[in-house]
């Protein structure tokens, strides 16, 4: 049996900026490789178009009304 090398990619992104998240996720794709040898490198759903999670859990909705 081989070895799988994942490596999860705790980056922060720009909200909006899909290319310059884009070019952070390239980044760090070579970084992942590089100094951990990784095969598969995973991010967060939202990563590229810059939305954090904290958002959602934040929000109104969640009972935070300074949202």
């Amino acid at each position: 049996m081989q070895d799988l090398t994942l490596v999860m990619a705790q980056l922060d992104p720009l909200v909006g900026d899909i290319p310059g998240n884009a070019a952070r996720a390239i980044e760090a794709v070579r970084e992942a490789r590089i100094e951990h040898g990784a095969d598969i490198v995973v991010f967060p759903e939202l990563f590229f178009v810059g939305l954090p999670a904290g958002r959602f859990t934040t929000a109104p909705l969640y009972g935070d009304p300074t949202a």
